[in-house]
C-alpha cells in the first residue's frame, strides 16, 4: 500500500472497516438477552415520572403487579412528543442521580419518541441502534483525527483504524445503553481540536483568538457534560497543554487565555444542566475507597485492574508486548507520539483509582486515543514487507478477539435459574429492601405474570410451590424454602 494509494480504495477501505464493525456489533446486540440495573436506570431517569429515582414518584413497596405493569414503570411508558420535551425540561433542572448529568438521558429520550414498549427486546434494540449511531459519528472523528497525523501513511492510518473499529471494548460500549458511547463521541471531537491546537502551536501558526477562544469553550463545555470524572481528563490535557505553551515561550498570554475558557465551559454546563454542581458533592463510594483502612492495597489492586482491562479490551497482550518492544528499539521516534497520549493513559490509570467499580465503562470513552501507539511503533520498522506483515498481524488480532463471548461484556444472557420468574404452579414473591434492586430483575420478568412485591419475607403469605426472590439483609429462612441459586444481588428459594 503506498502513500499515493487512490481515493476510491480508500473510500472502499473506509466503508468496509465501517461496515464490518457496524456488523460486529449488530450480531452481538442479537444475542443481548438481558439489560443491566443501570441501563434500566437510564429509562427511569429519562421519563421524570419512573420509578427509579424521582423522588416525588411512590410505589408501594408492598403490591401485586404484573411484569407488564412493573415495566411501564421503569421503562418509557408515554411515548408522546409532548411527553417526551416535558421529560427533557424537567431533566434540564435535576435528573436526582448526582453521579450523571442530563445530556445523554435527554438525547435517550427523545429517541424513543413513539415507541412505548414493554418488550425489553425492542427497548434493547432502539438503545443499541443510538449507540450505533452515535458509533458512527466517532467513526468518522476518529478518522479525521488519524488524517491528522497519518494522513501521508495509509497503512497505518486503516490498520489503526480497524483497530479503533473492532476494540473490544468499543464493541461492549455500544452494547451498554448508558452514556458512555456519547461521551466516547465527544472525547474523540475535544481530542481533534485539541491535537490541531498543539500542531498549531509547533508551526507557530496558533492565534489566541475569539474565535479559537468560543471553540474550545464549547468543546470543554460539551465533554464536561458528559460525566464528572471528564474534569480529571480536561484537567490532564490542560497541564500538558500549558507545558507546551511555556515551551513555546508564549504562557503569559496561554494561561488566562485557556483558564478562562475552562471557567466558562463550567458556565456553559450550569446553564445545560442547572444542577451540574450538585454532581461535585462527593460520592460515598470514592471517598470511602481513601478513609477506609487498605488505601495501599486498594490503589494496587486498582493498577493490576488497569492493566488487565487495558491487555484484554484496548491494547491486546500480544500487541502491547509488540508495540513496547518496537518502541524500545525505535526509541527516538517516541518524540513524535501525539501530545494527547500520555495525559490519556495518565487519566485512565487515575480513574481505574477513583472509579467506584473496577471495569472499562469509566476510561472506555477515552481508550481508542491509546491506540495511537500502535502507528506510531510499526512505523519504527524500517522495511516495508515488515511494517505491512505487522500490520496484518495487528489487524488480524482485533479483529478475532471481538468474537469470542468472553471479550464482550453488557450480553446478559439469561441463566435457567430466571425461569423461575416465569413459575405458574405458585406465587412469585419479588422481596427487596430497597425499591432500586429489583431493576436487575426487570428485564427477565414476564408481561402477563403477576408477582407479588414486598419490603420485607414477614409480609408474604406463602404457600407450597411459591418462588422467593430475596434481595435484603434476613440471614436466612426456615427448613420449608429450599435455595436454589443467586443471581446478583438476590437469592432464589423455593417453598417445599
Amino acid at each position: 500500500m503506498k502513500c499515493y494509494l487512490g481515493n476510491k480504495i480508500k473510500f472502499l477501505f473506509f466503508s468496509l472497516i465501517l461496515i464490518s464493525g457496524l456488523c460486529l456489533r449488530l450480531s452481538w446486540a442479537g444475542l443481548k438477552d438481558g439489560m443491566h440495573c443501570d441501563e434500566v436506570a437510564s429509562f427511569s431517569i429519562s421519563e421524570c415520572e419512573g420509578a427509579y429515582f424521582h423522588p416525588f414518584v411512590f410505589v408501594n413497596p408492598n403490591t401485586e403487579m404484573s411484569g407488564r405493569e412493573i415495566k411501564e414503570l421503569y421503562f418509557i411508558h408515554d411515548s408522546s412528543l409532548k411527553g417526551a420535551l416535558r421529560d427533557v425540561r424537567s431533566m434540564w433542572h435535576n435528573v436526582y442521580d448526582y453521579n450523571h448529568t442530563n445530556f445523554y438521558y435527554s438525547i435517550l429520550r427523545l429517541f424513543f419518541v413513539g415507541a412505548k414498549s414493554t418488550h425489553v427486546s425492542d427497548v434493547i434494540f432502539r438503545g443499541v441502534l443510538l449507540n450505533l449511531l452515535i458509533f458512527v459519528l466517532s467513526y468518522f472523528v476518529f478518522f479525521k483525527l488519524l488524517l491528522l497525523y497519518f494522513s501521508q501513511r495509509p497503512l497505518l492510518l486503516f490498520m489503526t483504524l480497524a483497530c479503533f473499529t473492532f476494540m473490544a471494548g468499543g464493541v461492549s460500549n455500544t452494547l451498554f445503553i448508558r452514556p458512555y458511547e456519547l461521551q466516547m463521541f465527544v472525547v474523540l471531537v475535544l481530542s481533534y481540536w485539541l491535537s490541531k491546537v498543539f500542531i498549531s502551536l509547533a508551526n507557530d501558526s496558533w492565534q489566541y483568538n475569539w474565535r479559537n477562544f468560543l471553540i474550545t469553550t464549547v468543546l470543554l463545555a460539551f465533554t464536561l457534560w458528559t460525566g464528572y470524572f471528564m474534569l480529571v481528563l480536561v484537567g490532564a490535557w490542560g497541564v500538558f497543554l500549558l507545558w507546551e505553551i511555556y515551551r513555546k515561550g508564549q504562557f503569559a498570554k496561554g494561561l488566562p487565555f485557556f483558564f478562562s475558557t475552562f471557567v466558562c465551559a463550567l458556565l456553559l454546563c450550569r446553564i445545560l444542566y442547572l444542577s451540574y454542581f450538585l454532581g461535585f458533592g462527593g460520592d460515598q463510594r470514592i471517598s470511602s475507597k481513601f478513609l477506609a483502612d487498605g488505601v495501599v492495597e486498594r490503589v494496587l489492586a486498582s493498577l493490576v485492574v488497569w492493566a488487565q482491562l487495558i491487555g484484554q479490551k484496548t491494547l491486546y497482550w500480544p500487541v502491547a508486548v509488540f508495540v513496547l518492544v518496537l518502541l524500545f528499539i525505535g526509541r527516538k521516534r517516541i518524540a513524535e507520539m501525539p501530545k494527547i497520549v500520555l495525559p490519556t493513559m495518565l487519566f485512565t490509570l487515575a480513574v481505574m483509582i477513583l472509579s467506584p467499580y473496577q471495569t472499562n465503562r469509566y476510561m472506555v470513552a477515552v481508550t481508542p486515543l491509546l491506540l495511537l501507539v500502535i502507528p506510531v511503533a510499526v512505523d519504527c520498522l524500517k522495511n516495508r514487507a515488515a511494517r505491512n506483515t505487522a500490520a496484518i498481524f495487528i489487524v488480524s488480532l482485533y479483529m478475532i478477539m471481538p468474537l469470542f463471548e468472553c471479550n464482550i461484556d453488557y450480553l446478559f444472557r439469561k441463566s435457567d435459574l430466571l425461569d423461575m420468574l416465569a413459575n405458574e404452579t405458585g406465587r412469585i414473591h419479588l422481596v427487596q429492601d430497597q425499591r432500586w434492586k429489583i431493576s436487575t430483575l426487570i428485564s427477565y420478568l414476564e408481561d402477563d405474570i403477576v408477582y407479588d412485591l414486598s419490603d420485607s419475607i414477614e409480609k408474604c403469605d406463602l404457600k407450597p410451590d411459591d418462588v422467593i426472590v430475596y434481595a435484603g439483609s434476613q440471614d436466612g429462612f426456615s427448613q420449608a424454602c429450599q435455595f436454589d441459586g443467586e443471581y446478583k444481588y438476590h437469592k432464589f428459594y423455593k417453598v417445599k
